[in-house]
């Protein structure tokens, strides 16, 4: 029962300490009394099985520990091989305890293992070759007050388990769009990544946190993780709208279109080819559903535009869309020289419809091109009926 309760401890320890996200330079260890002694015996003889002699060697040094234990390095195991008869050096094998019992009088194995992609951070099992159970098992943290080696010494001279405590705090963050993916840095080293909005304990400190998401613009903030306190932060990735609105020419006569895109409006701007005056045109094509739309030009170079470059024109898209397009979206822009039909289109002596309403584009003057402020709306004077 005494070892069963042992063992119950330590694992709720690891996993109070594995739930969290660490750094474990910071940690603290304090000790606790074990209800009774880990190896037992006046002077108990143990088997270190590691990949080199660290613990071994630190063992050493300590005159507590070496005037106790008899203690065999993994090298001194190694060179017994053909004595014991074993394929391989497996603490959970029957046949290799049993071999280490009556060939050396082992009476318990410590198997140490460095734990993959951590610092300093180490696994620690303890098996008796008497019952072949398992002692013992847990983690072992470089602290600000001990070392994992120390913490070893006290855990089978002392019989005290390290207790690792953790200034933590929880972070909350709250995701928009749900699809943005983080990486929570501390320094140069990523303690977590995950997608989605996540609640979660991370060790107090400072941190530097990367959200981006496809189609969207990446986003990048500093933060602090206070013990004890929750720290709430939302991120809120602005669409790259470059990606949702693109724009291009359908007639020769207009080329090295360039854009700048807003949440609340799109900027054309660009060259006109035409020898004569032109009017300009522009149609939404939605790319997912495949319908248009005769987009109002509410300022810029657009009516009787006089041939030349770096000619401009402002479409508001909240003004007229309410909103951003959430589909991909091409604006088509088409060029008639001034004065024809390119405002109103006459069908039967009526307006034509287009999507169900009579088209109406209002228009700006301007022909100059030469201001990156909108010029006042115009509404242009429809053409004669023929």
């Amino acid at each position: 029962m005494k070892r069963i309760m042992i063992r119950f401890i330590t694992l709720a320890v690891l996993f109070i300490i594995t739930s969290i996200n660490l750094h474990p330079q910071n940690f603290k260890v304090e000790y606790k009394n074990l209800y009774s002694p880990l190896l037992k015996g006046d002077s108990p003889i143990i088997a270190i099985l590691e990949e080199d002699n660290t613990l071994f060697d630190a063992l050493s040094k300590y005159p507590d520990f070496t005037g106790k234990f008899t203690c065999y390095s993994s090298d001194v195991i190694a060179g017994l091989k053909d004595a014991l008869q074993v394929e391989e050096f497996n603490p959970e094998d029957t046949k290799f305890q049993r071999a280490l019992m009556e060939q050396l009088s082992v009476q318990y194995i410590l198997s140490w293992k460095s734990i993959a992609d951590t610092s300093g951070v180490f696994a620690l099992d303890i098996y008796s070759t008497e019952d072949s159970s398992k002692l013992y098992s847990g983690r072992f943290y470089p602290s600000t007050n001990s070392d994992p080696y120390e913490d070893v010494k006290k855990l089978v001279v002392e019989n005290m388990e390290p207790a690792y405590i953790i200034p933590a705090g929880d972070l909350e963050v709250t995701a928009v769009p749900e699809t943005a993916h983080f990486k929570l840095l501390k320094g140069d080293e990523v303690i977590r990544e995950w997608t989605g909005s996540e609640v979660f304990s991370v060790e107090a400190g400072k941190y530097r946190l990367l959200a981006e998401a496809e189609k969207y613009s990446p986003e990048e903030s500093d933060m602090e993780i206070t013990e004890g306190q929750k720290t709430t932060i939302t991120i809120n990735l602005k669409p790259q709208y470059s990606s949702i609105i693109s724009v291009r020419s359908l007639d020769n006569k207009i080329s090295n279109i360039r854009t700048d895109i807003n949440e609340d409006q799109v900027k054309i701007t660009y060259d006109l080819g035409s020898k004569k005056k032109a009017d300009v045109n522009l149609v939404m094509l939605d790319k997912r559903s495949g319908t248009s739309k005769v987009l109002k030009m509410t300022a810029g170079d657009f009516a009787g535009v006089q041939p030349g470059k770096d000619k401009k024109i402002f479409w508001e898209v909240k003004k007229e869309l309410g909103k951003m397009p959430e589909n991909e979206v091409e604006i088509q822009l088409t060029a008639k020289e001034a004065g024809g039909m390119s405002w109103y289109y006459y069908a039967g002596g009526g307006a034509a419809l287009f999507g169900g309403a009579a088209v109406l584009l209002l228009g700006g003057g301007g022909d100059d091109g030469g201001t990156d402020n909108p010029p006042a709306s115009k509404i242009g004077v429809p053409p004669g009926r023929p």
